[in-house]
């Protein structure tokens, strides 16, 4: 079991916030807030949001003492079903 004071704590909940958010921005409609106006943004949004998740996880996971490898397939999976929900569920995207 891996050790989880309070410092190994911080990254590992930093983390799942992350995780929420991005669920939570790829899922809602934010039609109140203003559009950026250039090419290609929600791809710079896509990987400003996932590059925060992969470092944050990878800091989490070795806080945990948890092989950074281990985090990849369900980074991948989360993003795969982030695409599916976001096909099944909005309708602005």
């Amino acid at each position: 079991m891996p050790n989880l004071n309070v410092v190994n704590k911080i990254p590992f909940v930093l983390f799942v916030i992350t995780l929420i958010a991005i669920a939570y921005l790829s899922l809602s409609t934010l039609e109140q807030l203003p559009s950026v106006r250039f090419k290609a943004s929600d791809k710079v949004a896509h990987l400003i949001a996932y590059a925060s998740l992969s470092f944050l996880g990878a800091w989490a996971f070795k806080a945990l003492h948890i092989s950074k490898w281990k985090m990849l397939a369900p980074l991948i999976a989360y993003g795969v079903l982030m695409e599916v929900l976001q096909f099944t569920l909005t309708t602005n995207r």
